[in-house]
């Protein structure tokens, strides 16, 4: 019966006294009887010695964290901000520590090398080549020429070894990004600060000159090229009594210019002011992808690239011709030579007399 009694007692939770029926009331905690030294008690005490081992790892864990941070500190990469440690030690309530960090100074600017300097000036010497051709292409704009460009310089750096930049992966520009870094070289940028362009070189403005001035013809031509169109939209005649609406023909109601409206108060389609007349609101009437506006922008397109083939062939068959002027130029030259030589050979014989 003892046996059994005290079987069951190890078998409670810790700190019950054996044979109690309601164990938690006789719960008896390490400092309440220094003195206890019952088998359950024992118990306990191990169950704490265990949990002042767990606390002790973890307050080592926290110091290992304070070193960092102490670290840290002494090295001042942090920008001001406070940061936050939390401990907990056994039973206690988390203790926030704060630790102020001391602002660091801001890192000094880089200075240009020599290859960022070779790369930006080999930069500038290709925009300076292919600048004129740009202009004269019918059909590139900003963003297609710098596009092309980058594509040429990636060609030229694989056969000649140029110091052309690339991005911080090794990869090369895109149009995009040689577009921001040319007009950033070339301040022409729209956040271009008055010392940058101060500081450029003879060479790089130059460049900026040539840029601008062919970035203004550009500009021009496509001007005049987006007003031909729209003269040949507007202005062309389709019968007596219509007019060309933008894009399309309407019919314009003879003998009045102002908007008719039906019985439900709706414009009529083909008053003045619902489909777009003369004094009429064309917002609606546009529509980029109409075939007439596109066979006009082809046609257009077309009328450009071949005055530019006209013009290249022109130039090609003009420098023939000097070619040819000039090959002609020395072989009289060279017939004049000859003749003068011949000349005074036959002088010399007919001086020299029959023989005897």
């Amino acid at each position: 019966m003892m046996d059994d009694s005290m079987q069951s007692a190890s078998h409670e939770a810790p700190g019950a006294v054996p044979g109690a029926t309601n164990s938690t009331s006789n719960i008896k905690p390490d400092h309440a009887n220094p003195g206890d030294t019952g088998h359950n008690h024992d118990n306990q005490r191990d169950h704490r010695d265990h949990g002042d081992h767990e606390d002790h790892e973890e307050h080592s864990h926290e110091d290992h964290r304070d070193h960092r941070d102490h670290d840290s500190h002494e090295h001042g990469d942090d920008d001001g901000e406070e940061r936050v440690s939390r401990r907990s030690f056994g039973n206690q309530s988390p203790t926030l520590t704060v630790n102020k960090r001391k602002s660091s100074s801001p890192s000094p600017r880089r200075k240009r090398t020599k290859y960022s300097r070779a790369s930006n000036m080999a930069l500038i010497r290709i925009l300076k080549l292919h600048l004129p051709a740009w202009v004269q292409h019918p059909k590139w704009t900003k963003t297609d020429f710098f596009t092309s460009m980058a594509e040429l310089i990636e060609r030229e750096q694989a056969e000649n070894d140029l110091p052309i930049p690339k991005t911080p992966q090794g990869n090369f520009l895109s149009g995009s990004q040689l577009k921001a870094k040319m007009e950033g070289l070339l301040g022409v940028n729209s956040n271009a600060h008055p010392d940058v362009i101060a500081d450029l070189d003879d060479e790089t403005l130059e460049v900026r000159e040539m840029y601008l001035e062919e970035l203004e013809k550009r500009n021009r031509r496509v001007a005049e090229g987006r007003a031909r169109r729209e003269t040949i939209r507007n202005v062309t005649p389709r019968g007596e009594g219509r007019w060309i609406s933008y894009p399309s023909a309407t019919f314009k109601p003879e003998g009045s210019e102002e908007t008719a409206y039906d019985e439900d108060g709706e414009p009529i389609a083909g008053s003045a002011s619902s489909a777009g007349g003369p004094n009429g609101d064309r917002r609606l009437s546009r529509r980029s992808e109409d075939p007439i506006d596109v066979r006009l922008n082809q046609v257009d397109i077309r009328f450009n690239q071949l005055d530019w083939r006209i013009n290249e062939s022109e130039a090609k068959t003009q420098e023939r011709l000097n070619r040819l002027e000039q090959t002609v130029a020395d072989m009289q030259k060279t017939v004049k030579e000859v003749r003068e030589q011949f000349e005074s050979v036959v002088s010399l014989i007919r001086s020299a007399g029959p023989r005897t």
